[in-house]
C-alpha cells in the first residue's frame, strides 16, 4: 500500500516494519508529513546547488584555457599558458619572472581559477548527496 505525502509516495509496509510498535494511523500520517517536508528542503536545496554550480561554470568560462607554468630557461624563469587542442600541446608566453606586475597577475589569476574549480569539486559532492538523500524519500 503507497501512501501519498506532499508530493511523495512512502510505503506504508515498509515504514510499519521499521517501526514495529505503530499506534496510530495518525502517527503515521505525521511522520509521513515530517519524510515529505525533509524532502521538499532535500529538493529545494538541490535546486540551489544546480543553480550555483551553472554560475561557477560561467564564472569559469571567463578564464583563459589552460594552466600557468614556470619554466627556467638559463638562469631566468619565465611563466607559460599551457593548454590542449585536441592532441596538441600549445604553449603560450606570458611574462618573465622579473616584470613583477604581470607576475604577480597571473599568479593571482591562476590561483583564482584554482580556487574556483575546487568549489565547483565541492559543489559537485554536496549535490550527490542531496541526490542519494533524495532518492531514499521517493520509492
Amino acid at each position: 500500500m503507497l501512501f501519498y505525502g506532499e508530493g511523495v509516495y512512502f510505503n506504508f509496509l515498509e515504514i510499519k516494519r521499521n517501526f514495529k510498535n505503530y499506534p496510530t494511523f495518525e502517527v503515521f500520517y505525521y511522520i509521513c508529513r515530517v519524510m515529505s517536508l525533509v524532502a521538499d528542503i532535500i529538493q529545494e536545496e538541490l535546486e540551489r546547488l544546480e543553480r550555483m554550480l551553472q554560475a561557477k561554470y560561467s564564472e569559469l568560462s571567463l578564464f583563459p584555457k589552460g594552466s600557468i607554468r614556470r619554466r627556467k630557461i638559463g638562469k631566468q624563469e619565465f611563466l607559460y599558458r599551457v593548454h590542449r587542442d585536441g592532441a596538441k600541446v600549445h604553449t603560450d608566453y606570458l611574462c618573465s619572472m622579473n616584470d613583477s606586475e604581470k607576475y604577480a597577475q597571473f599568479i593571482k589569476e591562476g590561483e583564482q581559477k584554482l580556487a574556483l574549480k575546487r568549489q565547483i569539486k565541492e559543489i559537485k559532492r554536496e549535490t550527490e548527496k542531496m541526490r542519494r538523500g533524495l532518492g531514499k524519500f521517493s520509492s
